[in-house]
């Protein structure tokens, strides 16, 4: 029972963070792409942080099926990674523009939304999705 209370503490933690971060980079008066991949990069952690506490206090307290909330957590943690990279070629250079050659990046996150939100007809994702890690059942 500690170590969750330990897990939440330090998730409410981090969302508080990017709550903190996201009107740290609002407030700022110059805008460049760089200050805005780092919004980017913060608002997916901030859904990633609100749905996983949501997650956790909905999912028993209402009787919602706690994968529901896996749907939209899909999102920031297919899509964080491309931002990390985005972000990297801005720290280069911060005149990086986006580039039509950059488009395929995006086909691997969108693919694996595209299986995990059709998860219960094929299940390849998971088998039994559950809050408790030792209870689930990872698909082929």
């Amino acid at each position: 029972m500690i170590i969750q209370n330990i897990d939440f503490i330090l998730l409410i933690s981090a969302f508080m963070l990017s709550i903190y971060m996201l009107g740290v980079i609002a407030k700022v008066k110059k805008e460049s792409n760089l200050t805005n991949m780092f919004f980017i990069l913060y608002f997916l952690m901030f859904l990633w942080d609100w749905c996983l506490i949501l997650q956790i206090l909905c999912t028993k307290r209402f009787n919602i099926d706690a994968f529901r909330f896996e749907y939209i957590i899909c999102i920031s943690t297919s899509f964080i990674p491309i931002a990390i990279y985005f972000l990297s070629k801005l720290f280069v250079n911060d005149k990086y523009k986006f580039k039509y050659r950059h488009l395929p990046l995006f086909i691997i996150p969108i693919v694996s939304l595209y299986m995990l939100w059709t998860n219960n007809r094929h299940n390849l994702f998971y088998e039994t999705y559950s809050t408790k890690i030792n209870e689930i059942e990872y698909g082929p």
